[in-house]
């Protein structure tokens, strides 16, 4: 389709290394047209603030003139960092831990959200938990938050003006230690089984 129509693919792809079996990028199937961005900060460190391109060669001069009108260059000192540590191998060590730590988190939320499971396949950096009756996810939010744990609003994710689900998006990165991630999950687990006060009140 996008041959046939001359249309760019743009693929944001930053959390593609997070898998290990991931497919192959669509923009290898159509290098004449794809623009393939990734980047190191999320699947690194998020200190590492760098990302990169792969467009059509025929683009390359017109990309790079958009870089130098927009940020003008990439910091030098940070993309030798992100270059050493790929070529050294310090990358592929990080990734192969945060891709172990993300599987076992993956895996500890599923045995307390085990419906999530078709929502949540392995590499899954989030769990969509779906809200039972009679929760509404503006009240999960709010005590959610209230009992210290934050979560986002199905909202952030709905494009137009279609109604949400009754659902949060769970993340599975933060906090950085196991006993706060475990702490975080269980709060979210007794949550659900409770009733919003709201409908506790009313008769």
């Amino acid at each position: 389709m996008a041959r046939r129509h001359n249309t760019p693919i743009l693929e944001d792809d930053i959390f593609g290394p997070m898998t290990e079996d991931a497919p192959a990028p669509i923009c290898s199937l159509v290098p004449e047209l794809g623009y393939y961005i990734g980047a190191v900060s999320k699947a690194l460190a998020p200190g590492l603030r760098i990302a990169y391109m792969i467009g059509p060669p025929q683009a390359t001069a017109e990309l790079a003139r958009a870089v130098r009108v927009s940020c003008w260059m990439a910091s030098p000192l940070t993309a030798e960092i992100a270059a050493r540590w790929i070529m050294d191998g310090t990358a592929d060590r990080i990734l192969d831990s945060r891709r172990a730590e993300g599987e076992r988190r993956r895996r500890f939320a599923l045995t307390l959200f085990p419906d999530a499971q078709k929502d949540c396949p392995k590499g899954a950096m989030h769990v969509w938990l779906r809200l039972p009756e009679p929760w509404r996810s503006s009240d999960f939010v709010v005590e959610a938050k209230r009992r210290g744990v934050l979560v986002t609003p199905p909202e952030a994710f709905v494009v137009g003006r279609g109604a949400p689900p009754h659902a949060i998006r769970i993340c599975l990165g933060p906090p950085r230690t196991w006993e706060k991630f475990e702490e975080g999950l269980r709060i979210l687990a007794d949550l659900v089984q409770d009733r919003p006060v709201a409908a506790q009140e009313v008769v």
